[in-house]
């Protein structure tokens, strides 16, 4: 690995913001990419927030995305578009079987927040997913099979300080064939 023929692609950023006489904020913000070798990349952001009176910090849209010519894995926030958008923390693995096909696997939490320390009563849903894509050569047409099963948690607290958790499931089968812009779905939903 040859750092020094490495292009520009890494950045930091470092700030302070004052919000009035409560909120004062230091901000570390990273993102860049290394090509660890001709086959290797490893991608990474980093948004860090640290508020001085309070004392407490947050970590988002912070991620680690190492891909090999075979096999690739991202840990930390995921935002994708499966024809159903996920977004949260979590972990996608990929394999590649040739370069025309794959399959990704996502365990993701629904939270916004990789770590905080501020208050978070509300848990986000858990989603956990397939997808199977194949690309044609000659058109750069992507067809894709998505199994997305997303599991909903909604606590609501009553007066009495009794709780009540409801779970709700939502599993989703998506087949995509998309071209350009336009994108035609076949969508079977089953909520119970």
């Amino acid at each position: 690995m040859n750092l020094q023929n490495q292009p520009f692609d890494n950045r930091a950023a470092l700030r302070y913001i004052n919000m009035g006489k409560d909120i004062s904020v230091y901000q570390l913000q990273g993102d860049g990419k290394i090509d660890l070798n001709n086959k290797d990349k490893l991608s990474y952001r980093m948004n860090f927030d640290y508020y001085q009176d309070q004392r407490t910090f947050n970590l988002y849209d912070t991620y680690l995305d190492y891909d090999t010519e075979k096999w690739g894995v991202k840990l930390g926030n995921i935002y994708e578009n499966l024809d159903q958008f996920i977004n949260g923390r979590g972990v996608k693995g990929t394999y590649k079987f040739d370069k025309r096909r794959s399959l990704s696997l996502y365990a993701i939490q629904n939270n916004y927040m990789l770590f905080t320390e501020m208050d978070n009563p509300i848990p986000g849903g858990e989603i956990v997913g397939v997808k199977y894509a194949i690309q044609t050569e000659k058109i750069r047409k992507t067809a894709s099979l998505t199994y997305i099963a997303i599991m909903i948690i909604v606590v609501c607290a009553a007066v009495c300080s009794v709780v009540k958790v409801l779970l709700i499931w939502d599993i989703i089968i998506v087949f995509s064939w998309k071209e350009g812009q336009v994108s035609n779905r076949l969508k079977a939903e089953i909520i119970g």
